[in-house]
């Protein structure tokens, strides 16, 4: 499969992802950040473009769910850090 059909299939996804990514991380430009992050993680995957579309869907639910999870609690380490008990 050639890379604009990858980009074509991606892009399909991508409102989907974000959307995920936004639900869980609260934050636009973060989100952002994070849902390119799971589509360059599928982009990766060679398995992701012989699936079927709902196979797809899927596999993109589940890895915005993780980029979007691993930035929280990236970013509940570092608040956690930040705060010095009195």
């Amino acid at each position: 499969m050639n890379l604009q059909s990858k980009v074509f299939i991606l892009r399909q996804y991508e409102r989907y992802c974000y959307q995920i990514s936004l639900f869980i991380t609260q934050d636009e430009q973060q989100s952002i950040k994070v849902a390119q992050s799971a589509l360059l993680e599928l982009a990766t995957d060679p398995l992701f473009f012989e699936v079927s579309q709902h196979e797809q869907l899927v596999r993109v639910r589940k890895e915005s769910m993780r980029s979007s999870l691993r930035w929280y609690s990236e970013n509940l380490s570092k608040e956690r850090l930040t705060k010095q008990p009195t």
